[in-house]
């Protein structure tokens, strides 16, 4: 807390537990923390909230004393989280396979790598070129969600997904779609596999055409809490839920099931 004589009208101070508390609205030029992680048991996570945050060339500037923390702070040399943060379109889309390959190869951060990632599509950004990196990020993640990647969480809270595309992908971490809303031609989760939390509060479905056919969910939690389905068609045939919580309510439907 700063003294009163060293107060400012246009600085604003706020209490924020970085290894607790949802990020802060963004996005911001800057992010700085300096002796922080060291403090924090959850370094991977409060790290990519940090970096969640930021806007396209915004700045992420750790100072951390622990030599045991620079793996996570310098991700190979920063190339990678630098890369999507640039303000050129086609150096974020480099940033965005950087990344994905950093995860690949880095088996104990791999979770913080796909943190980033699904971070970045979380925050509203426009422009020419925007839409060719979010869709990268995505088909990134189709691609790696039946290997290892499919035993991290995904967080795609608040995410707006164009001809999703989930079909046969296997998820054993948690997933979550809240509030997210799927529009285009197909939306299609057509044979996935949930094996955990998998949650669609509030989640929109416009789409011409919803496929959930064949959808299994072997453990954990489903919820569709909230939910509205409408666009042209609406598949859940041959779905199957083992899990013991499935829950639908408040949906609204105004498309034929």
């Amino acid at each position: 807390q700063l003294p009163a004589s060293g107060r400012r009208p246009n600085l604003r101070v706020q209490a924020h537990d970085v290894g607790l508390d949802p990020p802060p609205e963004g996005p911001f030029d800057l992010v700085h923390a300096r002796l922080l992680l060291v403090h924090v048991p959850e370094r991977e996570r409060a790290l990519a909230a940090m970096a969640s945050v930021l806007r396209p060339g915004g700045w992420l500037v750790v100072e951390e004393a622990d030599p045991g923390l620079q793996p996570l702070t310098c991700l190979e040399n920063r190339g990678a989280a630098e890369q999507l943060a640039n303000e050129s379109p086609a150096v974020r889309l480099a940033g965005v396979y950087a990344m994905a390959g950093l995860a690949d190869d880095w088996a104990d951060k791999r979770q913080v790598c796909v943190d980033v990632l699904c971070g970045y599509l979380r925050i509203p950004r426009e422009g020419d070129g925007e839409t060719e990196v979010r869709e990268a990020i995505l088909r990134v993640i189709r691609d790696r969600t039946t290997g290892p990647w499919s035993e991290l969480d995904f967080d795609f809270t608040g995410v707006t997904m164009e001809n999703a595309d989930f079909a046969r992908r296997r998820f054993a971490g948690e997933v979550l779609f809240d509030g997210a809303e799927f529009v285009g031609g197909v939306t299609s989760f057509a044979g996935a596999e949930f094996e955990g939390l998998v949650s669609f509060h509030g989640a929109r479905f416009s789409a011409d055409e919803t496929n959930f056919g064949g959808v299994t969910v072997t453990s954990g939690k489903v919820e569709f809490v909230g939910a509205e389905f409408g666009g042209g068609k609406l598949d859940f045939a041959d779905a199957f839920f083992r899990s013991s919580s499935v829950a639908f309510f408040r949906c609204r439907f105004t498309v034929p099931v």
